[in-house]
């Protein structure tokens, strides 16, 4: 880092910094966005998941402040996730935000928003902050009186510009490979559920041949979503592997405990078919150096994936606590997310289980 850059205090080039409410209102079925730290990614706020709230509660927590507006820096403030997970306002958010997220709001006479995102996503500025403004044992979390005082090294205004802009367009790409994925994953789900959840394929079969019908064809429309015209224009090759996965289907519900389900298959405990293992506290494992180390999974991680501002484990622990490529995940503390990882070996911490 440039020597001559200035050093400032966040206070000195935020116009505002303040958090969400602390008061947590009644959640209704229809309503208004309320986000909390679990919403956050690196790439904004993803409302999908969140819970709602009246309209009215709403527009008393908007006139409180806790809806950020665009341009605003929004940090991960309480948790196991605290200071992991930032991310800036890039349009507006019909949503307000719980006590566990910060909200910056730079002055953009000195500080560019998008390089104050970059800043605290930095491992020298994470290392910094956790080190000096994180309080509290069994929660952490940082309190903003003192998080006011952090320093940030700062080049003038056009040169924060300028890096922005080239992490931007790295970070664009990176997100639409996301969305494209997150669009993938749709799809398998929506595949999942019809095959092993609805048993179109069987249900198919079983109507198919109640009318005299062909039942493999029938199958194979319900899982390719074609139709008989369109089953005709595929390839001799693609015809091949739709009936072999049509014949993996029976052609016949029968009555189980958890109700119908396809002839032949069974209805098992999940403790039967896979093994568990709870993570370890990560403050009883810190590596013995800097260049031997595993990763740290946390929850934040299993929603934006592993980055360079991961916290860093031993690797000299239990191999049952180390998650390789294939392991499912998914956390127990606060909202349930699963995860088949693919991200390389890791260290995986309490608050998730393989």
């Amino acid at each position: 880092m440039n020597v001559d850059w200035q050093i400032s205090t966040l206070q000195e080039v935020c116009l505002k910094i303040t958090d969400g409410a602390h008061n947590s209102p009644k959640s209704v079925a229809i309503g208004k966005p309320m986000a909390s730290v679990k919403d956050l990614t690196r790439f904004g706020v993803d409302l999908r998941e969140a819970r709602h709230i009246s309209t009215e509660d709403f527009e008393i927590l908007v006139r409180q402040g806790c809806q950020p507006i665009v341009g605003d820096v929004l940090i991960a403030k309480d948790g196991n996730s605290a200071l992991d997970t930032v991310c800036n306002v890039k349009k507006p958010l019909d949503a307000v935000l719980l006590s566990s997220v910060a909200i910056l709001r730079p002055d953009p006479e000195k500080i560019d928003s998008d390089f104050l995102k970059y800043y605290f996503t930095s491992q020298e500025t994470i290392s910094y902050l956790k080190s000096n403004f994180i309080s509290g044992a069994a929660i952490p979390r940082v309190v903003l009186k003192d998080f006011k005082k952090a320093q940030i090294k700062l080049p003038p205004l056009q040169d924060q510009k300028e890096i922005s802009s080239v992490l931007s367009s790295l970070d664009n790409k990176i997100e639409l490979n996301r969305q494209i994925n997150q669009t993938l994953e749709e799809m398998a789900q929506a595949i999942f559920k019809s095959w092993f959840v609805d048993f179109e394929p069987v249900k198919a079969k079983a109507l198919a041949r109640a009318k005299g019908q062909n039942p493999e064809r029938a199958a194979m429309c319900a899982i390719s979503g074609k139709t008989e015209k369109g089953l005709d224009r595929l390839s001799p090759d693609q015809l091949a592997q739709l009936r072999a996965t049509a014949a993996l289907f029976p052609d016949k519900l029968v009555e189980s405990e958890l109700g119908l389900i396809p002839e032949g298959w069974e209805v098992k405990p999940l403790d039967e078919i896979a093994q568990y293992q709870n993570g370890l506290a990560l403050q009883k494992y810190r590596p013995e150096s800097e260049n031997d180390f595993l990763p740290v999974v946390k929850i934040a991680q299993l929603k934006t994936g592993i980055s360079n501002s991961a916290e860093k484990a031993s690797p000299n622990i239990k191999p049952a606590c180390i998650i390789d490529n294939g392991d499912v995940i998914f956390s127990w503390s606060g909202s349930l997310i699963v995860d088949l990882w693919c991200g390389g070996r890791l260290h995986l911490i309490s608050t998730c289980l393989r």
